[in-house]
């Protein structure tokens, strides 16, 4: 007579397999999913970037001191808006890095406007920036 089913042996087996494979796979999934959440970071630096040359080619100087996403509210062309509507930066869709502060650099040897730092922040990732300056270019970093 044949019996069906699995013994002790196999089913411990088993179970030492699947531990096995989960103390692997888990770590793994979490440094994906940061890297997915800072992707996220990275693009809504590079639309504040595109905003900011836009912006520079109009008024030849960069949108600057203290600019947040939330921020206050400025009268701009006979309305009362906010820094950030004047760029036209949403951040407010995205999943995690839904605000953004854009703050002067020091200019160097009378560069005032020419410089700018951007920088996006989510609790649970942490925060990144981009230096951008017209004679340099961009440098990106966490903060």
């Amino acid at each position: 007579m044949k019996n069906k089913g699995f013994t002790m042996v196999e089913l411990a087996v088993t179970l030492v397999v699947l531990v096995v494979l989960m103390s692997v796979s888990i770590p793994i999934y979490k440094s994906k999913t940061n890297e997915f959440k800072k992707a996220e970071g990275y693009a809504l630096l590079a639309t504040i970037r595109s905003a900011q040359e836009k912006y520079y080619a109009e008024y030849g100087t960069f949108l600057l001191s203290g600019l947040e996403s939330g921020g206050r509210r400025i009268n701009y062309g006979g309305e009362t808006i906010t820094k950030a509507e004047v760029l036209g930066v949403n951040a407010g869709t995205n999943k995690y890095y839904r605000t953004f502060c854009i703050n002067t650099i020091w200019p160097s040897q009378g560069q005032q406007g020419y410089r700018f730092r951007a920088e996006v922040y989510n609790s649970a990732v942490g925060g990144l920036y981009m230096d951008y300056s017209l004679s340099s270019g961009v440098t990106i970093g966490n903060v």
